[in-house]
């Protein structure tokens, strides 16, 4: 079980890079709007980040990084063929 939530994570780990200022400055922005100080902002922001940037990352991952990948290795294979 860790080792498979590892693997997931490896595979989705620079879509999470890409996403995560997103949700930090969504996460800001609520916090902003309520007015929220303190340790209190800390504990809007983190899980906002956290589970936004995993949600969303393992969309991408699975609706257009495995996409890409397959076919850039058709066209690699294409080209291989041609050549």
């Amino acid at each position: 079980m860790r080792l498979r939530l590892l693997s997931i994570y490896g595979r989705i780990s620079y879509s999470i890079y890409v996403f995560h200022m997103l949700f930090v400055a969504i996460g800001t922005y609520i916090v902003m709007s309520l007015g929220l100080v303190g340790l209190t902002k800390l504990w809007v922001v983190f899980p906002i980040t956290l589970v936004g940037s995993f949600m969303l990352s393992i969309v991408t991952y699975q609706y257009i990084e495995k996409c890409s990948i397959l076919w850039g290795r058709k066209v690699s294979n294409w080209l291989v063929d041609k050549g």
